[in-house]
């Protein structure tokens, strides 16, 4: 049976001869007996837990209330956020990423990118403690300092998205 009709045709057997004689695939210990792809797996999944895990801390973050160290925003005011960020990252990742690799190379990207991550944890903290401090939540605040916590929020946003360049 063969699998193109006409003069050039391609007999099955000849793709079942071909594929049966390959070299069978290396084991997940084999793979990670290499340092240099350990590393490469340990940034990964490090890097994977960051990203992945950020939103949903964010996100409970902004909607605790500020008695338990939250920002007490609302629903639609978080999502308005994470939207914003989301076009943020796009904007990086499509315009930004690609000629920071090529001025600095990937390896000095992944690594700046990567420390970012501890700036955004301690800026979190920092604002919590600040919003605790001074009582800037939807209901209380001034407008002065509402507009100064969406500011700096968004910067947390903004190192934030700026971390996962190293992620493309």
């Amino acid at each position: 049976m063969s699998l193109v009709r006409g003069e050039d045709f391609i007999e099955e057997s000849a793709f079942v001869a071909e594929s049966s004689s390959t070299a069978p695939s290396p084991t997940i210990v084999e793979l990670l007996s290499d340092p240099s792809r350990r590393r490469i797996t340990a940034s990964g999944f490090f890097l994977g837990f960051l990203a992945i895990g950020f939103d949903p801390l964010f996100a409970l973050w902004n909607y605790t209330p500020i008695a338990l160290g939250g920002l007490g925003r609302e629903t639609r005011e978080i999502g308005l956020l994470l939207s914003i960020a989301a076009v943020a990252g796009m904007l990086l990742n499509g315009l930004v990423f690609h000629r920071l690799d090529g001025r600095f190379g990937s390896q000095r990207v992944f690594v700046a990118t990567m420390s970012l991550w501890f700036i955004v944890f301690i800026a979190m903290a920092i604002i919590a403690a600040i919003v605790r401090t001074f009582g800037a939540s939807s209901d209380s605040a001034g407008l002065a300092q509402l507009i100064v916590l969406w500011i700096a929020t968004l910067g947390v946003l903004l190192v934030q998205k700026m971390s996962t360049l190293a992620y493309p």
